[in-house]
C-alpha cells in the first residue's frame, strides 16, 4: 500500500455553531471567527515556509516528517464550531489561498500550485444556504466534506 503524503494546514475559521449538542466538546461557543488578516498570514507563513524538514524520521515511532510531505500537495482544512456558518468568510481565505499559489515563486507555491484540495467539517444543516451551496459547487472538484452525525 501506497503511503498517502501531503500536508494539511488547518484553520479554525469560527466558533460559532447553529446546533448546542450537549455533549459537543466545543463549549462555551461565540460568535467569534478568524479574521482575514491571521487567515492571510498563517498562508503567507505556509506558503513561503522552506520545506526543509520538520522533524526527522523517527524509527521508534514509524514515522517521518520531513520534506517529503510538503512534495505531494496540500489540503486545506477548514474546522470550527461549524465551518459554513461564515461562507463569505471561507471564499476570501480559498481566493486568497489560491491567489498566493498563483503569484509566489517559493517552492511551496510551485509544488502545490496544481496539486492542492479544500476539506471542510460541518454538521450539515447548512446545505440549503444559497451562499453555501454556491461555494461547494464551485469548489466541487477539490472539496471534502466531512458531515458529523452528532446533531
Amino acid at each position: 500500500m501506497k503511503q498517502r503524503l501531503g500536508l494539511s494546514m488547518t484553520i479554525c475559521t469560527t466558533e460559532d455553531c447553529n446546533l448546542r449538542c450537549k455533549y459537543c466538546y466545543e463549549t462555551d461557543k461565540k460568535k467569534k471567527d478568524i479574521s482575514l488578516d491571521t487567515a492571510k498570514k498563517f498562508l503567507d507563513l505556509m506558503i513561503e515556509k522552506d520545506p526543509d524538514p520538520i522533524l526527522s524520521f523517527d524509527e521508534k515511532e514509524g514515522c517521518r516528517f520531513t520534506k517529503d510531505i510538503y512534495n505531494r500537495g496540500v489540503t486545506l482544512d477548514f474546522i470550527g464550531g461549524d465551518s459554513l456558518m461564515n461562507v463569505d468568510l471561507l471564499e476570501d481565505i480559498v481566493k486568497y489561498f489560491i491567489y498566493k499559489l498563483h503569484t509566489s515563486h517559493s517552492q511551496n507555491a510551485l509544488l502545490w500550485r496544481d496539486n492542492w484540495r479544500l476539506s471542510l467539517s460541518t454538521n450539515g444543516t447548512l446545505f440549503g444556504d444559497p451562499k453555501v451551496r454556491a461555494f461547494c459547487e464551485k469548489y466541487k472538484r477539490v472539496l471534502s466534506l466531512g458531515v458529523s452525525i452528532d446533531g
